[in-house]
């Protein structure tokens, strides 16, 4: 007797220490001799959130009549005029006056209009049968099935959609349905059960199992109620009693059945010795990491530790082995067989012997990678926010600057026009007021390009790309010097499938540039253009031998507004349109330079040729 009592503690202790209560569904508290409630499970909270203190305040109560020190297991009842009457199970636990306490349903609560609670709810609570529905949905967490008239019409709760782990209603629309999700060697009962109710017998509660849709198998305790004769109305009422079965398993000392419920856990559950090994982890561990069972058995929890981890996980490991902590809760990066990184929080409890040394560790690992993933989505979302704003501020002074300075060039020289009377120099002012223009237009443009590339929405099609080139040199013919640049065009005659309005501006800009800062010193100007497209890429290289831009500025020159040459006219506004409109399409682009030798630009642009060949 006393080696049976002396495993049950150990057991229990066990899943104390491991934290187990968070991960139960039914309300749990672990308490000290003095009432104090040292821990409550989500479960607890959600249940009796809006009466919370008066629980608290009934179990206080009746725990004062029980003598805690000699209390193996006891069990005493509460009652609430609201949320009906609980069974509380007290257990001792080989903590030190630490004492755990689950609280089990023992009748759905019937709702009076008299009833507080009641009045809390009553725009919600319709009709009479509803009102009771809706208190055990709400607040007792169970689920029905209600089968109305002859054709076993189906009614039922949200908690049952939850309970079955279904999102899509249309697979529950019989009672069949849902005699399919109950465990394959219990159907006969639970069939046996609702048709004896059918016909008017009592039952008593039967406690069989499901599955879930995610193949998860679930305890639960199902009882039938004939309703109405005239209606043909019969309801099964249904309590997840899963997390109550662990408990009892642990108390039990049941090994087999708790490796079975171990195996069909929602988290990663394994176990680690003191030297690294993986003693034992059930198959959702193995999902989370991606290894079949019998690659992971032969591995050191290292090996499938992100590299980044392995000194934070080599500290708390050894504290947790060293007797300097008990457990640890952390984040790590686990990896994926795959060699992606897998994002888990981590709970590491120690597991000791009656000489209080470790045997092993025991680790809860949740994947988190999803929530990660959108948690630096949003850092990301910021640091762009952060960018736009700072860029907004930039640009709004910087183009209001850049728009008024022509105007106001425009506004002197027509001053000067008026009263000009020389007829050489009115046409030397109506040239100034014409490149003053030039300048205006360019810079609205710009704008115009930079405000598309930022808001419009791709329109993939097929670009000829030689063509556009073409065009944009033709564009430019009147910029003075350009007679004395040799153009050479070389691109092969492969589909490239892309956004042309983007495209556009790449080039737009970039040829300008190869224009305008050309090298007039330079006898033999050029600008020679190759292209290379295949069906995953067009790679196209813009070389000149013009004025070229000095080393130091080349970090800089796709940023808003950012002039290498002080003696230019531009805005600073078209590589940053460049690179823009490059990043839109995920394409890359590099620039080499040498000053007085020349500038060569390299692009990489995806061609989109599957989009219209699939």
């Amino acid at each position: 007797m006393q080696k049976s009592n002396h495993s049950l503690k150990n057991k229990l202790k066990a899943t104390v220490d491991l934290n187990f209560i968070n991960y139960l569904s039914q309300p749990t508290l672990i308490i000290n001799k003095n009432f104090d409630i040292l821990k409550a499970n989500e479960a607890f909270k959600e249940k009796f959130n809006l009466v919370v203190d008066k629980i608290l305040e009934l179990v206080a109560r009746e725990l004062k009549f029980i003598d805690l020190q000699e209390t193996e297991c006891k069990s005493f009842n509460i009652n609430h005029p609201v949320l009906g009457q609980y069974k509380a199970n007290v257990v001792s636990t080989s903590h030190t006056d630490q004492y755990l306490i689950f609280l089990d349903r023992q009748e759905p609560y019937q709702a009076s209009p008299n009833d507080d609670f009641f009045y809390v709810r009553k725009k919600r609570l319709i009709y009479p049968m509803y009102k009771k529905l809706m208190v055990m949905e709400q607040v007792t967490g169970l689920a029905y099935v209600e089968v109305v008239g002859d054709k076993e019409n189906l009614r039922y709760s949200q908690n049952l959609l939850a309970l079955l782990e279904l999102e899509d209603e249309s697979k529950i629309v019989s009672i069949e349905d849902f005699f399919n999700f109950i465990y394959p060697e219990d159907r006969k009962i639970a069939r046996e059960i609702y048709e004896s109710c059918k016909d008017g017998e009592l039952n008593e509660e039967h406690e069989i199992r499901l599955i879930s849709n995610n193949h998860h198998v679930k305890f639960i305790k199902i009882n039938c109620r004939r309703l109405s004769d005239k209606e043909n109305c019969t309801m099964l009422v249904i309590q997840d009693i899963s997390s109550q079965k662990m408990l009892e398993v642990a108390l039990r000392d049941n090994e087999a059945l708790f490796r079975s419920i171990f195996e069909q856990a929602a988290v990663g559950i394994s176990q680690v010795s003191p030297k690294g090994e993986l003693l034992m982890f059930n198959q959702k561990m193995c999902d989370i990491i991606g290894y079949k069972p019998e690659a992971l058995s032969s591995m050191h929890y290292l090996n499938i530790t992100h590299p980044d981890d392995v000194e934070n996980d080599l500290r708390i490991v050894e504290d947790i082995f060293s007797n300097k902590l008990d457990e640890g809760i952390f984040e790590k990066r686990f990896l994926h067989k795959s060699g992606k990184t897998i994002w888990a929080k981590v709970h590491l409890t120690v597991i000791r012997d009656d000489k209080n040394f470790p045997k092993y560790a025991v680790g809860i690992v949740d994947d988190i990678s999803e929530a990660k993933k959108a948690e630096q989505q949003i850092v990301n979302q910021n640091e762009e926010l952060i960018r736009l704003n700072s860029e907004m501020d930039n640009f709004v002074y910087r183009t209001s600057h850049d728009l008024r300075a022509p105007l106001a060039s425009v506004l002197g020289l027509v001053h000067l026009l008026k009263k000009e009377k020389n007829e050489k120099n009115r046409d030397e002012y109506m040239e100034l007021i014409e490149n003053s223009v030039v300048r205006l237009d360019n810079s609205i443009h710009e704008i115009l390009d930079l405000s598309r590339n930022s808001r419009t929405d791709f329109e993939y099609g097929l670009v000829d790309l030689a063509k556009i080139i073409k065009s944009t040199f033709n564009s430019l013919a009147h910029v003075k010097g350009f007679d004395n640049i040799k153009i050479n065009i070389e691109i092969n005659e492969e589909e490239f499938f892309s956004d042309e309005k983007r495209i556009k501006m790449i080039f737009g800009n970039l040829l300008s540039n190869a224009v305008s800062y050309q090298n007039i010193y330079c006898e033999k100007s050029f600008i020679k253009i190759d292209g290379v497209i295949d069906n995953k890429f067009a790679k196209i290289t813009i070389n000149d031998n013009g004025v070229g831009i000095d080393e130091s500025h080349l970090k800089n020159i796709f940023k808003m507004f950012y002039r290498a040459n002080d003696h230019t006219n531009g805005s600073g506004l078209g590589l940053y349109i460049v690179k823009e409109a490059v990043d839109k399409l995920k394409g890359k682009i590099d620039v080499q330079s040498i000053v007085g030798n020349g500038t060569t630009f390299t692009l990489q642009i995806p061609n989109q040729k599957q989009l219209f060949t699939t």
